[in-house]
């Protein structure tokens, strides 16, 4: 990691001291590389970056960080070698020279895939050296070319009223900094602000309350709604009978390579598939705004579909990889009949009786209130898009997720592949969206 401390970034700040908060940045080329390099990061590396610089202070990205520590404690034994087991821990990007090329060494992985496919190989910068960004505090990013002020100021969501009293500040950005935008662009509600400003971080995806809808009594009332398409995974779900309440799931190889393949999925990649984003405002602004920019911006003509995950696994997208049976996918779990324990955040252990035992114990529930239900779901109708939503801001993923792939069968003649992201925009944005007839940023809207 040496000459990472090395690398500095300068910011033109736009504040409103009264309101403390900041409006925008100005940014060149270099920083806006770094931002870019966020949606080429796998899902495992993020939670391992965060884990390496914070420690015992890392926060939490859903479920992403049990998911992660249950296979960093899974011996060896359960995957097809100890490689793959590396790869897991330490998931390549398929882009990360931008971030030697800045001494930000702490992205990258040295773990060189032989025999896995993450994307094309790119050298250099994402976007043309003359480039220059206006930034939101919640990461929508715009080229600065000609227009008005108005229109840029619009362009951010900058209302004209704030900029009264406003003033320019420059801010030096160095490793810290960068890892706390990192931070902040999952947990927080303003993270420009937090970071320069030194506001108390704002949670942008708070925990949700326990969901009114019962994922039990959908599996008991809804017993038609089991899969008989190809790819079909076959879950034992265990409940508290007296509550209703999801304990875990008893799965085999097959489910548990699912929840595997998704920490290395990269960041952009992970975005595309839903049209109204994931719920990660900072993060579906940030993918956003790349969807609309123009090609000339960047340093090659696909850069833009790669950032965007359009070609990841194989060449398929994140949705196909996930939901096609026909798509070669990787085996991480060692091919030997073995049955897996799953409980509500992701966290995968070998099944046993009495580690099954020893777990009932520790949530305090008897084994005479214990009921198991049979879920056959199918991987071609949206299970895996399903739990990889949930798992990005839900430390309940495997409730949350199941729920909605149930309430996505249902509704499945609802749900149609060609609504666009407008709803999320700045109005101007809206305009742009349709003029510029940007590529869609994904086929698949799922239930909330």
């Amino acid at each position: 990691m040496s000459g990472d401390k090395d690398s500095t970034f300068s910011l033109k700040v736009v504040i409103n001291k009264q309101k403390n908060k900041v409006l925008f940045a100005e940014i060149e080329n270099d920083f806006a590389n770094v931002l870019l390099g966020f949606m080429t990061l796998p899902l495992g590396r993020i939670v391992q970056v965060l884990k390496n610089h914070y420690g015992e202070n890392t926060p939490l990205v859903g479920s992403l960080n049990s998911l992660y520590n249950g296979v960093a404690n899974l011996d060896c034994s359960h995957f097809k070698s100890f490689d793959v087991k590396q790869m897991l821990l330490d998931p390549p990007s398929a882009y990360s020279s931008p971030f030697r090329n800045m001494n930000l060494r702490f992205f990258d992985s040295d773990y060189v895939p032989t025999d896995f496919h993450l994307g094309k190989a790119f050298t250099g910068n994402f976007l043309e050296y003359s480039s220059s960004f206006i930034v939101s505090d919640d990461l929508w990013m715009v080229p600065n070319v000609n227009r008005s002020f108005v229109e840029s100021l619009d362009y951010v969501g900058v209302a004209l009223s704030d900029m009264d009293g406003a003033q320019t500040i420059t801010v030096t950005f160095g490793l810290n900094e960068v890892m706390n935008l990192l931070k902040g662009s999952f947990i927080s509600r303003h993270p420009l602000t937090d970071i320069i400003l030194g506001t108390k971080w704002m949670n942008s995806t708070p925990e949700k309350s326990e969901s009114k809808i019962s994922l039990h009594d959908l599996i008991v009332n809804e017993a038609s709604l089991d899969s008989k398409a190809k790819g079909t995974i076959n879950l034992k779900l265990t409940f508290e009978k007296s509550t209703k309440k999801f304990l875990f799931t008893q799965a085999d190889q097959d489910f548990v390579d699912l929840l595997f393949s998704l920490l290395v999925i990269p960041l952009g990649a992970a975005e595309r598939p839903f049209e109204f984003g994931t719920g990660l405002t900072n993060i579906d602004n940030l993918y956003n705004s790349i969807t609309y920019m123009k090609r000339q911006l960047f340093n090659g003509s696909d850069i833009q579909n790669w950032l965007l995950g359009y070609l990841i696994f194989h060449e398929a997208d994140t949705q196909t990889f996930l939901t096609s049976p026909e798509v070669e996918k990787p085996n991480f779990v060692d091919s030997r009949s073995r049955m897996y324990i799953v409980p509500d955040d992701l966290t995968v252990t070998p099944f046993s009786v009495c580690s099954t035992l020893s777990l009932l114990k520790r949530m305090k529930i008897s084994a005479s209130d214990v009921e198991e239900l049979d879920l056959h779901a199918g991987v071609e109708e949206g299970l895996g898009l399903c739990i990889l939503k949930a798992s990005l801001t839900s430390t309940r993923a495997m409730t949350d997720g199941l729920i909605n792939y149930l309430q996505l069968k249902r509704h499945t003649t609802a749900v149609t592949s060609n609504i666009s992201r407008v709803e999320k925009m700045p109005p101007i944005m809206r305009v742009y969206r349709h003029r510029a007839a940007a590529p869609t940023a994904g086929l698949l809207e799922l239930l909330d």
